[in-house]
């Protein structure tokens, strides 16, 4: 067990999309867009429910404030457009305040 695992983050991000998990395990890191403001600092991060690593999320900020253009080939998608695509499926019609994320991996564990 190294010393990272020895601590025991109380939060977790989840990403259920492939494009984003396959990103995150070539790259070590992933930009992603969640709907709530409670990720920051030292995480669980899971594939699908699943822990697969910890790492460090990092808020870069509000989307309204943020051209999502500068991050998309940080995310796993094509485009911005790609990625803005996924996000309205995912949270519908994009009413809510949406919060953009750095997720970095400390050490894999699957």
């Amino acid at each position: 067990m190294s010393r990272v695992t020895q601590f025991k983050p109380i939060c977790f991000i989840n990403f259920k999309i492939k494009q984003p998990q396959e990103f995150l395990r070539k790259h070590g890191f992933v930009y992603t867009v969640r709907c709530k403001r409670k990720y920051k600092g030292l995480c669980r991060i899971q594939f699908n429910g699943e822990e697969v690593a910890i790492g460090i999320v990092e808020e870069i900020g509000n989307l309204q404030q943020i051209d999502l253009e500068e991050y998309a080939k940080y995310s796993g998608f094509n485009s911005a457009d790609e990625w803005w695509d996924v996000i309205k499926k995912i949270y519908g019609r994009v009413k809510k305040r949406l919060y953009l994320y750095r997720v970095k991996v400390i050490e894999w564990w699957t």
